[in-house]
């Protein structure tokens, strides 16, 4: 039986396609979907948008027992954490969870893991990364990209026909929304050719490298 996991970056409270993820979740009952998620997304945040917020906490807490979320960034602006020191990346690890419970997270499903806006980092925020014994995620497209002890790594972007692989665990890549190419609308067709008979897993549960 093949194990899945499925990841979907730039999730927030307000970019959340729950019309899409609960119509996966209907023909998945066993999916679990990993999201990486955007603490502050002031875009959606300043948008009309707004007006929806406190359906969508209700939504995410009632569906929290198959969706877990990593911190991703804390407004995600560009470059974010390429410069970032490490009284910075301390300063964030502190804060990040506690912030996420603030704005309506269920704090048993916010995760000790980390992805940098736009994969960008340095050797400051592994550093950190590693001394609070946190795990990040790596661009499978990068693999030169700096690795902290802990790493999650995607096999499949959902946007390739990854159907087709015979891996016996298949790490697919997504995002909720344009423009990038894998964006969960456009990818929905590709994410219903899955299969039934596979093992679902959160990606914090395919972490890889050292013990925590």
């Amino acid at each position: 039986m093949r194990t899945v996991s499925l990841d979907i970056h730039d999730f927030s409270i307000l970019l959340n396609r729950f019309d899409l993820l609960l119509t996966l979740k209907e023909h998945y009952p066993d999916m679990k979907v990993s999201l990486f998620t955007i603490p502050n997304d002031f875009g959606s945040e300043m948008s009309p948008s707004q007006v929806f917020r406190d359906d969508s906490i209700r939504k995410i807490r009632q569906n929290k027992d198959w969706l877990e979320f990593i911190p991703h960034g804390l407004v995600h602006f560009e470059r974010e954490f390429e410069k970032a020191d490490k009284e910075t990346m301390e300063m964030y690890i502190s804060r990040v969870i506690p912030e996420m419970c603030a704005v309506g997270y269920p704090s048993d499903r916010i995760r000790e893991g980390f992805c940098a806006p736009q994969w960008l980092w340095n050797q400051d925020v592994i550093d950190v990364l590693n001394k609070n014994k946190w795990w990040g995620a790596t661009d499978r497209n990068q693999p030169e990209m700096l690795k902290p002890k802990r790493y999650y790594t995607y096999t499949h972007s959902i946007h390739e026909p990854f159907w087709l692989s015979n891996q016996e665990v298949v790490k697919l890549h997504g995002h909720m929304s344009l423009p990038s190419v894998n964006n969960v609308e456009d990818c929905f067709l590709n994410l219903m050719k899955i299969g039934t008979d596979v093992k679902w897993k959160f990606a914090s549960e395919l972490v890889e490298g050292g013990g925590k």
